[in-house]
């Protein structure tokens, strides 16, 4: 029973312990960056089967032995009652994480994954943007803004229909950012537990910081 319950109480432990939601449009990347949990929730669900399901068997035999015994008198009763069922028990949970908790856990983890994957593929065009766009800014540490928006030498029609598409393409991205912004409020109350987002919360934050320095830089009436 000892190695029974130890085989039961290292599984439990595994069900409730956090993994890392990577950043990545690739799912291929995403699930190598949650093989090793994966491979430890099915390697805990093989020992279920085979070790834990062994000692329990064995168990459950001297519990048969021993109530035999009490109903022949040769032993107390009520420890024989007692001892089948903590070996009833730790059957009764050693089948349900076996055959259902284990599953259930990776069909979370599946879950969780690919809703990691759906919101990086909604985050990547505004960070593409941000970094490849002619009026990409930064905040210095003095708090002030930098940008290298060049309109030199372009007529007032050619530097108004630059900042159009501009303009244009920031709203854009700014609907796609409330959108993952969705995702990742959707994906915290989903019910999923034990799973590390920051690195979601990282990145989508980043992208908000993107566009509010461009949102900002328009009320202050720089390029407008």
């Amino acid at each position: 029973m000892l190695r029974l319950n130890a085989f039961i109480k290292s599984t439990e432990l595994l069900l409730v312990s956090d993994f890392v939601l990577p950043e990545t449009t690739d799912l291929d990347q995403a699930h190598s960056a949650t093989a090793n949990y994966r491979q430890q929730l099915e390697e805990a669900r093989k020992q279920l089967l085979e070790k834990a399901r062994s000692d329990y068997l064995e168990a459950l035999k001297a519990a048969e032995e021993l109530m035999s015994a009490a109903k022949a008198g040769q032993a107390d009763m009520e420890q024989a009652e007692a001892v089948m069922a903590a070996v009833r028990a730790a059957g009764e949970k050693l089948d349900r994480l076996a055959n259902h908790s284990v599953q259930a856990r990776l069909d979370e983890v599946e879950a969780a994954t690919k809703k990691a994957v759906e919101l990086a593929l909604q985050l990547a065009p505004i960070n593409d943007w941000a970094q490849d766009s002619e009026v990409s800014t930064e905040i210095l540490n003095s708090g002030s803004i930098e940008t290298n928006l060049d309109l030199t030498n372009l007529t007032t029609e050619e530097a108004m229909s630059k900042l159009k598409g501009h303009f244009t393409a920031l709203e854009e991205h700014e609907k796609a950012l409330l959108e993952a912004e969705k995702r990742l409020n959707d994906l915290k109350e989903s019910g999923l537990q034990h799973i590390d987002i920051s690195q979601l919360e990282l990145a989508t934050a980043e992208a908000r910081r993107k566009v509010e320095v461009s949102l900002m830089l328009c009320s202050r009436q720089i390029f407008c």
